[in-house]
């Protein structure tokens, strides 16, 4: 057994070994969710000490904006595989699914891809953290994996809710991703990973679920944690379909009612579930939704995502759960010159996309602010903006101030009434506009 999963009392009655299998070479025992999350942290702390070419470690990484989606399809992809990876060294009970190659993996580890730093700006996720009782300090996040310089040649990588690795990452282990689970658009990449799931789907966690659904589905549970693993899953699937009201499939509901009752049958929910479930929601978005002591720049920061296209062209979005006018007002003095900071940030954005997503009276309500920052793609931007505005039932908000229609040069700001578009399909729209424009990145 490997120090990896070394020290943990069994849960659970031994099972038989089949011979034609190789030996695990990192144990035996089951973990919990809290358990593992502690090993895989002790585990990079110590340097990886076990970690050779006949022994990897198997990283599993959600997207660069790092929601709630993200962190928990990648702590529960990973937490899973790992069970999964013992209980087939085990009983090969799921050989048809086995991953691909993995027969030499020393340890899993799930990271958030985002500074340490900015997890503050995720306050749902740390509170679904409390409220599960996971340790904070066993997270694991992007920096760690690059200050431990760990050799491509010795790491297996997963990728949930994206499907193409990017940013720091990418540039050292992009071609080290054996699996993907995501419901972005298939960027074509990684074409061998196993398994390689790409469906449209509400949240990324029910394709996650979906996957590893039959192990709990046995006579025997494939892993001893499932009230916490139902709880995290439920939290992601009820924030990204607004509580099964928008961008909801047959996918989420079936993940949705599968998860509720697991929880129903361990007497965890002792009442209606689907009351549990609405509770449940309120408090994850009042935790969401706790942004009174952001700045301006940690508004921009925390749900953000970026492309650069093949011309050097750069969008950056960012996701906001406040109203346009709120924010203007609260940051009036600054906010076109912390836009302007934050576009100098980010290398010199050439367009800056602000989406926001906010309740009134229960409804959803959805609004798109766009600055096009290079001068030189304003007239590309004149001749689509008819296009968009239809496209997503945008209507030109009435604002005086710093929100005012032509208060800059490329600027527009409007209410989104087709509340079902998101970033997933306003930010294709906006990159076929800089990958068809012609115009190339200039200095600024």
């Amino acid at each position: 057994m490997s120090w990896f999963l070394s020290c943990v009392a069994p849960r659970r009655k031994a099972y038989k070994r089949l011979s034609a299998r190789a030996p695990l070479s990192f144990g035996t025992e089951f973990l919990s969710v809290k358990e593992y999350m502690m090993k895989a942290k002790a585990t990079l702390d110590a340097g990886l000490p076990f970690i050779s070419d006949s022994n990897k470690v198997y990283i599993i990484t959600g997207n660069e904006s790092a929601d709630m989606d993200s962190f928990v399809s990648a702590l529960i992809f990973g937490y899973l595989t790992m069970c999964k990876y013992i209980k087939e060294g085990q009983e090969s009970v799921l050989s048809e699914k086995k991953p691909s190659g993995l027969t030499d993996v020393g340890a899993f580890m799930s990271i958030i891809n985002i500074p340490r730093d900015e997890l503050m700006l995720r306050p749902d996720i740390m509170f679904i953290l409390e409220k599960l009782d996971l340790p904070m300090d066993s997270l694991i996040f992007k920096e760690d994996i690059l200050k431990a310089d760990i050799k491509p040649e010795f790491t297996y990588w997963g990728l949930t809710d994206h499907n193409k690795m990017t940013g720091e990452l990418a540039m050292l282990y992009d071609k080290r991703v054996v699996s993907i689970i995501d419901h972005h658009e298939d960027e074509g990449y990684s074409w061998s990973a196993d398994p390689r799931i790409i469906e449209v789907v509400g949240s990324c966690t029910s394709l996650v679920t979906q996957y590893f659904k039959e192990g709990w589905l046995m006579d025997e549970p494939l892993w001893p944690d499932n009230d916490t693993t139902a709880l995290l899953c439920l939290a992601p699937l009820l924030i990204d379909t607004y509580n099964f009201t928008l961008k909801v499939t047959d996918t989420d509901i079936y993940m949705r009612d599968f998860l509720l009752e697991l929880l129903k049958y361990s007497n965890y929910i002792l009442s209606d579930p689907y009351y549990f479930a609405d509770n449940y929601y309120m408090q994850l978005i009042e935790a969401k939704r706790n942004v009174d002591n952001f700045t301006l720049r940690d508004h921009f920061r925390k749900d953000y995502k970026e492309w650069t296209e093949w011309n050097g062209l750069k969008l950056g979005m960012c996701s906001l759960v406040v109203r346009l006018d709120w924010i203007a007002c609260r940051f009036s003095d600054e906010f076109w010159c912390g836009m302007e900071s934050w576009a100098v940030e980010r290398n010199g954005l050439d367009v800056v996309a602000l989406l926001t997503a906010f309740d009134v009276d229960g409804m959803l309500n959805r609004e798109v602010l766009l600055w096009v920052r290079n001068p030189d793609l304003i007239p590309v931007f004149d001749k689509v903006i008819k296009e968009m505005e239809y496209r997503f039932t945008l209507m030109t908000l009435k604002n005086d101030g710093v929100l005012a229609p032509g208060y800059k040069p490329g600027f527009w700001a409007w209410s989104q009434l087709d509340t079902s578009a998101s970033r997933k399909q306003i930010g294709p729209f906006l990159r076929g506009v800089l990958q068809n424009s012609h115009i190339k990145k200039i200095g600024y």
